[in-house]
């Protein structure tokens, strides 16, 4: 395997912007069958790293700002050569391509030159398809501990706690578009994370976004049934918006997983009165 678990943890690094770039390398665009226009791609993470002599590794992801499609791409370059992966997902992956080039000596070696090169997709071979997938699957079984871990949801958690502290209503509400912004990204690198999907379902709660709010506790909740301070939530965004019945369905629901909830009764009594109209 070309790609180092160390190359790999440096995807789940914390991400400080969002810069519109272009992928780092060109001919791979035209390896896979849907390569990404690159006016379109919004980078969230670019790491390099230099191992021994010349070796070393440059990890990119961006995000389709169109499609919505995560981007992934990696260039292992070593003394004899390099490879350069793509992968396309969103739930699941839908593109993924490599190419290999052998040099003739040397890298460092001024008349070192290509001596060959090999390109993969998924589409190429049975046996490339299975490598891609493989490849794919451990640098998606990374992300997913990384999350668990609380990396990089830990900063979205962060960024609440400061809003919720904040005594200026401005500075709150960059807090908490802060925390959109941090928990977006751990979306972006785990579309499966319910934490993160929470996380950001609080966040819009925060902001008064109340229907994009329930839009992501109804996800977690999707990923996580037994979530019931989720559908809590979900019941306090609907209540918000005047949708009683339902948030009281919700409440109803979170009582049976927490039935010594407190906070979840009181807000179930509360709906239960409005619904009634008093």
């Amino acid at each position: 395997m070309i790609i180092t678990n160390r190359i790999l943890r440096a995807l789940l690094l914390p991400v400080t912007a969002l810069v519109l770039v272009t992928p780092a390398s060109e001919s791979l665009a035209s390896a896979g069958d849907s390569a990404p226009d690159s006016a379109d791609l919004v980078e969230v993470a670019e790491f390099t790293f230099f191992g021994y002599s010349s070796e070393g590794a440059n990890v990119q992801v961006f995000v389709n700002a169109t499609t919505k499609d995560s981007v992934v791409s990696v260039i292992y370059f070593g003394e004899m050569g390099k490879s350069e992966y793509r992968f396309i997902f969103n739930k699941r992956l839908s593109d993924a391509a490599v190419i290999d080039y052998t040099y003739t000596g040397h890298i460092t070696d001024s008349n070192g030159k290509i001596a060959s090169i090999e390109k993969s997709t998924l589409k190429t071979s049975k046996e490339a398809n299975r490598e891609l997938t493989k490849t794919f699957l451990e640098i998606r079984k990374e992300l997913a501990e990384g999350i668990k871990d609380g990396t990089p949801v830990k900063r979205g958690f962060e960024a609440l706690d400061d809003g919720d502290k904040a005594t200026v209503e401005g500075q709150a509400r960059y807090y908490y578009d802060l925390a959109v912004t941090k928990f977006s990204h751990a979306i972006r690198m785990e579309p499966q994370s319910a934490v993160a999907h929470a996380g950001r379902g609080r966040a819009y709660l925060r902001k008064g976004d109340n229907k994009q709010a329930a839009a992501d506790f109804s996800e977690a909740i999707r990923l996580n049934p037994k979530d019931a301070i989720s559908m809590s939530n979900r019941g306090r965004a609907y209540a918000r918006m005047g949708d009683y019945s339902r948030a009281v369905a919700d409440f109803e629901a979170a009582a049976k997983i927490e039935p010594g909830n407190e906070l979840i009764k009181q807000n179930l009594e509360r709906a239960r009165r409005h619904e009634k109209g008093l």
